[in-house]
This record gives C-alpha cells, sequence and structure tokens, in this order.
C-alpha cells in the first residue's frame, strides 16, 4: 500500500526506516505474489518479486479517462481525492497549487477530499492558513459502492506521488 516507514510521521530514525524498508523488501521478494496500488510501488517491488501486480489504487483505471485540461479565468472547476488522509498523500502541496491557480489566474477550484486520517485537521488549518476554506471540502468516508458517484460529480481527480529520500 505504502513505504509508510519513510512517511514523516515515523520517527523512530533513519535506523529503523532502512531495517523496516529492507525487512519489506525481503519479505515482498518471497510472498507467492504481490498486489500494490501504485506505479511506483510497482517499479520498486517488480524488481524484486517477477509476481507482483499493479492495481491502481484499487481503482479501475479504464473507467477515467485522460483529457488536458484547460482552465480559463473567471473558471469554476472541481477537484476529487478520494483515500488516506495521510502526510504521504501530500495533499498540502495540492492546497498550494489552489492558492496559486486561484491568485494567479484567477481560477476558483472546489477540492472535494474524501477519506479520514491523521492529515484531515492538517489540511483544514492550511486551508485557513491559505485563505481557501470556502473551495475545500472534506467530505469524510463512504462506501465503496458509491465512489463512482463522488468521480461523476468533479471535473478532475487529484492525486500526487511524494518520493522520499532514503540513506541506503
Amino acid at each position: 500500500r505504502s513505504d509508510w516507514h519513510l512517511d514523516e510521521a515515523f520517527s523512530s530514525g533513519t535506523f529503523y526506516q532502512n531495517l523496516f524498508g529492507k525487512i519489506e523488501l525481503y519479505v515482498a521478494s518471497k510472498a507467492d505474489s504481490l498486489v500494490v496500488i501504485s506505479a511506483g510501488l510497482f517499479e520498486k517491488y517488480s524488481k524484486v518479486n517477477p509476481r507482483t501486480f499493479l492495481i491502481s489504487n484499487a481503482v479501475h483505471d479504464d473507467r477515467f479517462t485522460k483529457n488536458e485540461l484547460l482552465l480559463k479565468k473567471n473558471e469554476q472547476i472541481s477537484f476529487g481525492f478520494i483515500g488516506s488522509l495521510i502526510p504521504l498523500e501530500g495533499l498540502e502541496l495540492v492546497l498550494d497549487a489552489l492558492k496559486i491557480v486561484k491568485r494567479d489566474y484567477g481560477v476558483e477550484i472546489d477540492f472535494f477530499i474524501a477519506g479520514k486520517g491523521e492529515s484531515v485537521s492538517t489540511i483544514i488549518a492550511k486551508s485557513q492558513l491559505l485563505g481557501i476554506t470556502k473551495q475545500v471540502h472534506a467530505c469524510g468516508s463512504f462506501p465503496f459502492e458509491s465512489v463512482d458517484k463522488f468521480y461523476d460529480s468533479v471535473d478532475a481527480v487529484s492525486y500526487t506521488h511524494l518520493t522520499l529520500p532514503t540513506s541506503d
């Protein structure tokens, strides 16, 4: 699911981060098969286990089309995110981008965030600091059967990929 041991919130130091990383690689190499949810994890773990499979964030990729998004001044557009609300997701970066797009391009973006996790309070606090609280909507979590309705209600989805440095 993630390289949790590299998360900034994991404060046991680099020795344990490296130790847990090596243990995870060892276990992955011995598994009968492995399922990961991101291209980054697939690239990493398929090197140690040829029976690694990718299911993108547990969502069917063929459900979505990838189109260029052209933003126009004074346009109203909505972005969505569904997932775990943890620091590793990088949602604070999305908030920074929302502020810049609003300030520099005059585009109003509503950002709908569905999920739960330790970053909810950080996301709300940062949106207050940036002055974009009216654009950020924390929706909580909901049943998997409602995921399609959520995605259908937004113009674009926003997912970040953070790669934290390791000290190998």
